[in-house]
């Protein structure tokens, strides 16, 4: 996924992990701000809005989602 414009937020459930694979930027959240460039892991808590500013050109990242372990609302009939 390249860089995401604008304050977003995921499922309060749903922690993420960014890897940046490429570019330079920063990652926003509340009154936090941390520079990351390639190589960087990114750990963001679910519910927690934030966003990415690219510092030069675009900013590629992997995102990987770890949900919790345990139910999930509006997911049923799962074994």
């Amino acid at each position: 996924m390249e860089h995401m414009a604008g304050q977003h937020q995921h499922d309060e459930l749903d922690d993420a992990v960014y890897v940046v694979v490429s570019g330079y930027g920063m990652l926003h959240w509340g009154d936090t701000a941390l520079e990351c460039t390639v190589g960087d892991v990114l750990f963001v808590p679910g519910g927690r809005a934030h966003h990415f500013e690219p510092l030069s050109g675009k900013i590629t990242l992997w995102r990987i989602s770890a949900i919790p372990p345990g139910p999930r609302r509006g997911v049923t009939g799962l074994a």
